[in-house]
Formats: C-alpha cells, structure tokens, sequence
C-alpha cells in the first residue's frame, strides 16, 4: 500500500496534478472534509466528557458506600471485640491491656 506522499512527485504539491481552475473547488471539498471532521471530533469529545462524568459520579458514589460499609463495619467490630474483651476479663479475673487481640 502506497502513501499519499508516494504519489506526489518530488518538489511537487498536492495541487500539481489539479488545474489551476479547478483549485478552489478542491480546496472547498478538502475544507468541507475538515469540517466534517472537525464536527465529528467535537461530538466525540462530548460523548467522552459525558461519560467521564459518570464515571467520576459512580466512583464518587462508590467511595462514600464503602466509607459508609467501613464505619458501620468497624462499629460492629468495635462492639464485637469490645464483648470479646470483657469475657476475656470474666475468664481471667482483670483488665486485658488495649491493643491486645487474642
């Protein structure tokens, strides 16, 4: 497969082999084609921003379900192992020092 510099004969342009009158019509399809382009680039750059915005919002709310998850998780450790504690202490006969897991 050739590129379209290939085609182009050295010192040459790409209007070498188009009339000198038929350039401007050649240049309003290229221009016409870049706007196109143009046109379909911003809608895809919308279509992206778009989504990164819902991304953003379900991460963001994904965090603050875990963070919610982690603190009521972490209240019923709390309380959990607080029980364990005082009947370590039953067995025992005396306070278990903190920090202490057995």
């Amino acid at each position: 497969m050739q590129s379209d510099d290939e085609d182009i004969p050295a010192g040459g342009t790409w209007t070498g082999g188009i009339h000198p009158k038929s350039i401007p019509g050649a240049l309003k399809i290229q221009q016409e084609s870049i706007g196109k382009l143009q046109r379909n680039l911003r809608m895809e750059l919308a279509k992206l921003q778009a989504e990164e915005t819902i991304l953003k919002l379900m991460i963001k709310r994904e965090r603050n379900r875990l963070a919610r998850w982690t603190r009521k998780r972490g209240v019923e450790l709390s309380e959990g192992q607080q029980g364990k504690q005082e009947q370590q202490q039953e067995r025992q006969g005396g306070p278990l020092e903190e920090g202490k897991e057995t």
